[in-house]
């Protein structure tokens, strides 16, 4: 479904721009400690404009993130829509035409911070089933075979995919990934587990049956 990106990311576009507000924008987001609401709509659509202007020095570091941040602190929030009502079209038939991690995960950015804003804002956090069947999967295979080139034996975990994705992309504690019901001692694993390494502390989601 790799071909498909730029539809699931069309559909995430449309559900932030429909759901964020401007008074919204200060709210402080757990799931990234540093940034504010307003912050996380600036990455997101920084994301889409370094990629149009080909800026991509540097991606996808801390500086690289940080520097969209920035550049976004000016603007409203309706300013930080209109620039990725304007670019997004390009940018979502540019996935279409890609595939490789770096569009995939471009995908699952834009869904996993929609999910941060809506646990910063106390609400249940609920993202499209067509998201979550196609990129579920595709995480935990990556998370088997790394595993397998690190020579270790396999383990199995029963996860719904939201789970899958919060917890791989450092929504969760490591003390909340160890409680999953794996099927051994998962110690030896949860390095390779975190893409992003482990929450610091639990980020209090609440999400709904997906």
């Amino acid at each position: 479904m790799d071909e498909h990106l730029g539809t699931l990311y069309r559909q995430i576009r449309l559900h932030i721009m429909g759901t964020v507000t401007a008074d919204m924008e200060a709210v402080a987001v757990a799931a990234t400690p540093l940034w504010s609401v307003h912050d996380v709509i600036a990455h997101i659509v920084g994301i889409v404009e370094d990629t149009k202007n080909d800026n991509m020095a540097g991606a996808p570091s801390d500086a690289w993130t940080a520097a969209q941040v920035e550049r976004g602190r000016a603007k409203s929030l309706a300013e930080l829509f209109q620039q990725w009502e304007q670019d997004a079209p390009a940018f979502e038939q540019f996935l279409d035409s890609q595939a490789g991690q770096a569009r995939w995960r471009v995908v699952c950015d834009a869904n996993s911070h929609f999910a941060d804003i809506m646990t910063a804002l106390g609400l249940e956090v609920s993202l499209s089933s067509d998201f979550l069947n196609w990129a579920g999967p595709k995480v935990m295979a990556l998370f088997d075979e790394a595993v397998a080139e690190q020579g270790l034996a396999p383990i199995d975990v029963e996860l719904s995919n939201f789970e899958i994705l919060r917890s791989r992309f450092g929504r969760r504690t490591a003390e909340e990934a160890s409680a999953y019901p794996w099927s051994h001692d998962p110690r030896d694993y949860l390095s390779t587990w975190f893409i992003f390494g482990p929450a610091p502390s639990s980020i209090g989601e609440v999400a709904a049956k997906n």
